[in-house]
Parts: structure tokens; sequence; C-alpha cells
């Protein structure tokens, strides 16, 4: 969790509101960091709809609306830069060796996204730049044919892109 709000309700809240996450939803197996943008306002927020709080962006806010979002704070973004988290899959032996924290980059935005965006270096272009840029660690979940390493846990062998909704419940359910 960030300050006590878990990334992995966030995930699971982004990946219903945010087409870009879903599109990438295969790659949080290959998480290693979470991205904001130091520059921009966040919000904790609460819902009667769910039982833990969330952090976005403020401009994120109007993507939930239909929760009635409760704003329980407002913060500067370099609030959040450094912080540890949980990742998503800690049982995958590849997500145990580092810790994961919470980078800055002012490529993030929450217009489109939600304000927060999860990295994986092993997993396309701009991540890995940060990557390099920041030295963060590269986890490459698939082969040349899409499909998750045998060493990937309950992933293994299944094409990346017929899990989307596996990861989904698994996000939910954690």
């Amino acid at each position: 969790s960030v300050g006590g709000v878990s990334l992995k309700e966030y995930a699971a809240t982004a990946f219903r509101y945010d087409p870009r996450d879903r599109a990438a939803t295969w790659t949080l197996a290959a998480n290693v960091a979470a991205a904001v943008n130091p520059d921009l306002t966040y919000c904790e927020i609460s819902s009667h709809h769910w039982n833990y709080t969330l952090i976005v962006g403020k401009e994120a806010l109007g993507k939930l609306k239909e929760f009635h979002p409760k704003v329980e704070r407002e913060f500067p973004g370099t609030e959040l830069v450094g912080e540890v988290y949980e990742p998503f899959f800690p049982e995958l032996p590849q997500q145990s060796d580092f810790e994961h924290r919470v980078v800055p980059w002012k490529d993030v935005d929450a217009v489109e996204g939600s304000g927060i965006v999860h990295i994986a270096p092993g997993c396309g272009r701009e991540d890995y730049e940060l990557g390099l840029e920041l030295d963060l660690p590269q986890i490459s979940p698939v082969d040349g044919n899409g499909r998750y390493l045998a060493d990937f846990g309950w992933l293994a062998n299944q094409h990346a892109g017929d899990v989307a909704q596996d990861i989904s419940y698994a996000l939910k359910e954690a």
C-alpha cells in the first residue's frame, strides 16, 4: 500500500475504468514501479461502494463520479514519490527480489488515465526508457510467441492476450 492505500485495489478499479490499463493488463506480472507526476495534485478518496481508499489524480475524479467519491485529502504528487508498495502479484518469484517504489515521471497525466501508471520496463519502450533512467529492474514475462514463461506461476504458458479477465479477477480477490 501507499500511505495505507492499496495499489492492488487501485489497479482493480483502474482496470474497469481506464481502457489503457485494460490493454496493458498482461504487463502487471512484470510491474516494478508505479509512476506519478510530482507536479500533479492527488486525492485520497473513499466511497460507500467499496471498503478501501484509492489514490487518483485530482483530474481523474470525474471518471469515478458514479461512485460519489468522497475526497479524504488532497496532496502533491511529490508526497507519493519514494513510497514502497506491495506488488500486484507478490507470490510470483520475480516480484520478490526488490522493493516496489513510487517513482516520478512527468509524462503521467490524470486527464486520460488515473494519474498513476504502473511501470514494467521489460514490456514496452516508454517503460524501458524510464527504467534505464531510474535504474529499475526489468522483468520480461512472455516469450517470443506471447506466452508467459514457465516460472510465472498461475500465468505460466498462457497467452498474454488471453489473461485480462483472469488478472482482473485475481486483483479483485487480492
